[in-house]
């Protein structure tokens, strides 16, 4: 795997393990790609050490791919892309990063319900993510598609679970678009948590760099507003997604790499550092 990785990034460094422990109990492990600048090209966290390493090495090259096709589409963003090493879970994985980019859009923008949940957490490092919040807001909803391009062996009835945490005025969001019964809530609430870690340790006291930096600056720094709004109960049905690409962008040594998109939702990367969405 080392090998592959070193192919496809000509800069990386080294894979830096970690744990998250309290006291002398170890609640998981995290694996960070780093590049010869440093810089945490991609991370994978689980209980698992070695699962760890796999969701690290498939997020760096689901990037590596990313970053090359920008060469050709300046504007694309990572969003409806997956990479890894079985081809339906990497195929189910694309269409759910893309339903979950059009869903926030959906939900944000123009105000589709989401009932609120009471998450489920899987175990102590879940709980743990958790507690670094004064309180943690959850929703969930129904997404249905009538896609001609749903691939034949999915569902077409998907679930969206998104955690907010609250903490100090600030909020930040965390999501995953998957079925029932699935491990649904335990990447929301990592999710959350990395948005908080990136918040204290990167930008409250520097100038962010790009719009999704931006948002998470703004909303960690004043957040109550926009949690109020998201609060206030909301009856507009959800329309039906529909798939607009579904794409192989990769498939060699061993992993594959998807691409999806939907029709009709304004994209993360559109509109202003008052959007809550990142």
């Amino acid at each position: 795997m080392i090998s592959i990785l070193k192919s496809l990034i000509p800069d990386f460094s080294h894979l830096e393990e970690s744990l998250f422990k309290v006291g002398d109990i170890t609640l998981g492990h995290q694996c960070v790609l780093v590049l010869k600048s440093g810089y945490p090209f991609a991370g994978g966290t689980d209980v698992n050490p070695e699962i760890a390493r796999r969701i690290c090495a498939a997020e760096a090259i689901e990037r590596s791919y990313v970053a090359r096709l920008k060469e050709n589409e300046p504007r694309l963003t990572s969003c409806g892309f997956a990479a890894g090493f079985e081809e339906k879970p990497t195929i189910f994985r694309a269409v759910c990063e893309a339903v979950e980019r059009w869903a926030w859009s959906k939900w944000i923008d123009e105000g589709c319900s989401l009932a609120r949940a009471n998450p489920e957490y899987a175990g102590p490092l879940e709980d743990y993510f958790a507690s670094c919040f004064s309180e943690v807001f959850a929703f969930s909803g129904s997404i249905g598609s009538d896609s001609t391009l749903w691939p034949a062996f999915m569902d077409k009835n998907l679930e969206l679970y998104v955690t907010i945490g609250h903490v100090d005025g600030g909020i930040f969001p965390g999501s995953r678009v998957t079925t029932g019964v699935d491990r649904r809530w335990d990447h929301p609430i990592l999710e959350a948590w990395r948005h908080r870690m990136i918040f204290l340790n990167e930008l409250k006291a520097s100038e962010p760099k790009n719009i999704f930096d931006r948002r998470i600056k703004n909303f960690g720094l004043n957040g109550d507003d926009q949690l109020q709004k998201i609060l206030e109960v909301k009856e507009k049905p959800w329309p039906k997604v529909s798939l607009s690409v579904l794409q192989e962008v990769a498939s060699r040594d061993g992993y594959f790499v998807w691409r999806a998109y939907c029709h009709d939702y304004l994209g993360w990367e559109q509109g202003d550092g008052n959007r809550f969405i990142y």
